[in-house]
């Protein structure tokens, strides 16, 4: 092993944070401790978790490397045994508290301090952003999400105040994520329609030369596209004018 693994490999040793993993890690089922198979040990899963948020590697090249690496695999406590699979390593991460790592964080702190490697004063944390596909903040959505969040807090401020509330709550959160869909979908059918009738009768005045564009279902983007053709094809000079004639003889320029 490098220098820095047989540093971590001397906190890892210590039986509290052995206890700390091993206790979430027994409560994956009911009856762990008593019937099934034997487990992947407590020891391997911890280090093997350690070797991945060091390295930055994923589940799939945590395994891959402990397998190649003979240092890695000292380290794990692995040696010539099989290497867990990822699954294995990921239920087994899934299991483990957010108390129990504040409680291991705090341990790792502990020791760190008696042994003057820190004073303690100060600690740098790190964070890591990951882009996700979220919802448009619709006015519909935010009124839903307002009434989960009010009852969310009210079902808090029961179980504090317990006998001091009697009178009866209700839940809205379904009902209002169910009104929310369907004010989104009736506003989508209308905007759908509306880009239907609209396009459907098109007048395009260009130089003095009049094109009439008819469709059934078509896009903005369809007549940008035939517009520019018919530009690069004219070799028109001037730009175009556009006229959307509407039902009831409304004209918008």
């Amino acid at each position: 092993m490098n220098a820095e693994l047989e540093k971590i490999d001397r906190y890892l040793e210590d039986e509290t944070l052995y206890r700390l993993i091993r206790d979430d890690l027994s409560k994956r089922w009911p009856k762990t401790e008593e019937t099934g198979r034997h487990s992947t040990p407590v020891e391997v899963v911890l280090r093997m978790l350690v070797v991945k948020r060091l390295y930055g590697y994923s589940y799939e090249e945590t395994v891959e490397r402990v397998r190649d690496s003979l240092s890695l695999r000292q380290f794990c406590r692995v040696y010539l045994n099989k290497v867990p699979v990822d699954t294995t390593l990921l239920r087994s991460a899934n299991v483990i508290q957010p108390k129990t790592l504040e409680k291991f964080n705090e341990r790792i702190m502990q020791l760190a301090v008696e042994r003057k490697v820190t004073n303690g004063r100060k600690l740098r944390t790190d964070g890591t952003v990951v882009e996700s596909n979220l919802h448009a903040p619709s006015d519909n959505r935010l009124l839903a999400d307002g009434v989960r969040v009010l009852a969310r807090t009210v079902v808090r401020a029961r179980v504090l105040l317990e006998q001091n509330v009697q009178e009866p709550f209700e839940d809205f959160t379904q009902a209002a994520r169910q009104r929310a869909r369907q004010i989104g979908e009736t506003l989508r059918k209308k905007i759908e329609a509306y880009w239907i009738w609209l396009i459907m009768d098109i007048t395009v005045i260009m130089t003095g030369r009049i094109i009439i564009l008819s469709a059934a279902v078509a896009s903005s983007a369809t007549i940008v596209v035939i517009i520019g053709r018919w530009i690069v094809t004219n070799k028109a000079t001037t730009a175009p004018l556009i006229h959307y004639h509407m039902p009831g003889g409304v004209r918008i320029p």
